[in-house]
């Protein structure tokens, strides 16, 4: 694939939070399975920006002054002094915040130690009621058994790759793509596969997460609601020659809540790959008539909080080939007032 731009870190972000998890593409996956967990925290033991030093003092002033440019962006010109920032007590998040909000509480997801995401419950202040969560949905990287990573990166759609993403635009239309890619090492095939299944060819999983958020809000009648979000994956234009066959996928069908892993999984054999699903519910595998290798994942509801979906696939390819994939992600958004679609973020690979 060609070299994508990696994304620094995962940023959630409503009209009024922007919260920063200082999280780095994706690590190569160690054999044995990560471990996840989530922290939650309340909003009495937040720390302010007064209440801390040094380098983390910085980091919370620097977050502030993002939480300003981001809105500024988005045509919105604040007063400095109605941001704050906070982090929490483990001090593996930092939260900017303004424009009236009160947070509730903050949930920090971590895998093997490490921020791998976010999620902020917040109100308007002087609404009693807490709105509704505009959480990411935690989930950790796919966890591997005997295969090896061989890429991994993600991709955060921008204005230049789609125009219905403006900095003018009243309200922030996200989408985030991911993938990996992994390898079964050739000494480990005899334990997966047949000598004829073997014969000429080699085996690779390839593992997609889609993340959006159409910048909702419950409180504003010109708010904007997601009612589709979709990810699919398939050759890479041209290269289609270099797939002998599609192994298996996962999701296959509508899948109305979660398994009780929680989780895909492909194997072969003693050995796996398995990534965390962080949306189970309303959710539908994809294939395509255009190409055999071609496989995804579709949801269908609505929300005005950010939704992540995930699919993935292993396949046979001929030997000595490292098969390359071409990602789409595509999400569709109204506001409350028209009630019918307004537009859409999408991106694709040059490979589509």
């Amino acid at each position: 694939m060609p070299k994508a731009r990696l994304a620094a870190a995962v940023v959630v972000a409503t009209t009024s939070v922007l919260a920063t998890a200082g999280i780095t593409a994706p690590a190569a996956a160690a054999p044995a399975a990560a471990v996840g967990k989530i922290a939650k925290y309340d909003r009495s033991v937040l720390r302010p920006s007064s209440s801390v030093t040094g380098n983390l003092r910085k980091k919370l002033e620097t977050a502030k002054t993002d939480y300003l440019d981001f809105a500024a962006r988005h045509g919105r010109s604040l007063d400095a002094r109605g941001v704050s920032a906070f982090t929490d007590p483990a001090s593996k998040v930092v939260l900017a915040v303004g424009e009236g909000t009160v947070i509730d509480k903050v949930n920090v997801g971590t895998v093997d130690g490490k921020a791998r995401g976010v999620g902020v419950e917040s109100h308007e202040a002087g609404n009693t009621s807490t709105a509704q969560a505009p959480v990411m949905g935690f989930a950790g990287d796919p966890t591997t058994d005997g295969y090896k990573m061989v890429a991994a990166n993600s991709h955060i759609v921008t204005v230049a790759d789609d125009a219905d993403v403006q900095p003018t635009s009243h309200y922030t239309n996200y989408v985030k793509s991911w993938f990996w890619k992994y390898e079964l090492p050739e000494g480990s095939e005899v334990n997966a596969f047949s000598s004829t299944e073997r014969s000429g060819s080699d085996f690779f999983v390839y593992a997609r997460r889609g993340d959006a958020n159409p910048g909702g809000a419950n409180a504003d009648l010109y708010s904007s609601v997601m009612d589709d979000l979709t990810i699919r994956a398939r050759p890479w234009g041209g290269t289609s020659g270099n797939f002998k066959k599609m192994i298996s996928r996962l999701p296959v069908s509508t899948t109305n809540s979660c398994t009780s892993s929680g989780s895909l999984e492909v194997s072969a054999g003693p050995y796996s790959v398995e990534i965390p699903q962080n949306n189970c519910s309303n959710v539908t595998g994809l294939t395509s008539t255009s190409s055999p290798y071609e496989f995804g994942a579709d949801w269908n509801g609505k929300t005005q909080g950010a939704v992540s979906i995930e699919a993935i696939a292993s396949f046979k390819v001929a030997e000595g080939k490292v098969p390359s994939f071409a990602d789409y992600i595509w999400m569709n958004f109204y506001t409350v007032t028209a009630g019918y679609p307004v537009g859409t973020v999408k991106w694709t690979d040059t490979g589509w």
